[in-house]
């Protein structure tokens, strides 16, 4: 069986200072973590913000990119379309209001008008 003394009221003092400054500076530091967790917060705040605003111009961009996309692909079907119109032959001239103005197509002037110049 072990044996205490009791402590002197000096001794007491000392360990009820020492208990004093260590139940302190756990405070000062729960303290500084509890700041550290807000300014963490914060910055988690304004990340989730950034990130949402980051997501939506990269939706917009997409949206863009496939307008450009379609846009391309009507483009070069139309100028298929024209292309293969060339290469054939038609007794007939396709009207088409994309097509822009008809070439100019030469007609025969009556043989007696090209002598009287």
């Amino acid at each position: 069986m072990r044996f205490t003394l009791p402590l002197s009221l000096a001794e007491e003092l000392v360990a009820a200072s020492q208990a004093a400054d260590a139940a302190q500076s756990a405070q000062e530091a729960a303290a500084a973590a509890q700041a550290q967790a807000v300014a963490a917060e914060a910055r988690l705040a304004a990340c989730a913000e950034l990130l949402g605003e980051r997501e939506e111009r990269l939706e917009e961009l997409r949206a863009d990119m496939e307008d450009v996309r379609q846009l391309y692909r009507d483009q070069f079907l139309r100028l298929l379309d024209d292309l293969d119109a060339a290469r054939t032959p038609s007794s007939t001239p396709r009207a088409s209001p994309a097509a822009g103005p008809r070439p100019f197509a030469a007609q025969e002037e009556p043989a007696g008008e090209m002598e009287a110049s």
